[in-house]
C-alpha cells in the first residue's frame, strides 16, 4: 500500500516537485503519510479517489499510464488490517494520503498464550 502511494506521488508529480514519506506512532496507532507537491485533485475527484477504476481528469488527459486500481487495492489492504486511509488534496498543489493502523500485538509472549490463538488439532 505504501509502495502504491509512493509510486502515485512520483507518477503524478511534475519535475521539481517534492515527495515526502513520514511515519510515527500515535498511542494505539501507527501512522504513515505520503505527501507530494504534484498535480493534486479537485474535491469531486477526492470523493471518488478510492473507487474501482477511478482516474482523475488530469490523469486521463495526460499520457500517465494507469487503470485506476491502485488506491482501491491500498484501501482494501488498510481495511483488512482494521485501519483507515484518508486523502487531502488541492488541484495544482499536491496530495497527502495518511494511513492509520492499529499498533501490532507485542510478541513478548509465546504464540500459544496469545489472545485469539487456536491450536490446530493433532499438533502439540
Amino acid at each position: 500500500m505504501v509502495d502504491n502511494l509512493l509510486s502515485n506521488a512520483i507518477k503524478y508529480s511534475l519535475e521539481g516537485a517534492t515527495v515526502e514519506v513520514t511515519a510515527w506512532s500515535d498511542g494505539p496507532s501507527v501512522c504513515i503519510r505520503v505527501e507530494d507537491t504534484g498535480i493534486g485533485m479537485s474535491e469531486d475527484e477526492q470523493a471518488a479517489a478510492f473507487s474501482k477504476f477511478f482516474r482523475a481528469e488530469s490523469a486521463r488527459r495526460s499520457a500517465i499510464p494507469g487503470i485506476g486500481l491502485g488506491l482501491t487495492i491500498s484501501k482494501n489492504i488498510v481495511d483488512a488490517h482494521d485501519g483507515t486511509i484518508s486523502l487531502k488534496s488541492q488541484r495544482g498543489a499536491g496530495s497527502a494520503f495518511t494511513i492509520e493502523l492499529p499498533q501490532p500485538q507485542r510478541l513478548d509472549q509465546p504464540l500459544h498464550e496469545r489472545e485469539g490463538f487456536a491450536r490446530q488439532p493433532g499438533l502439540s
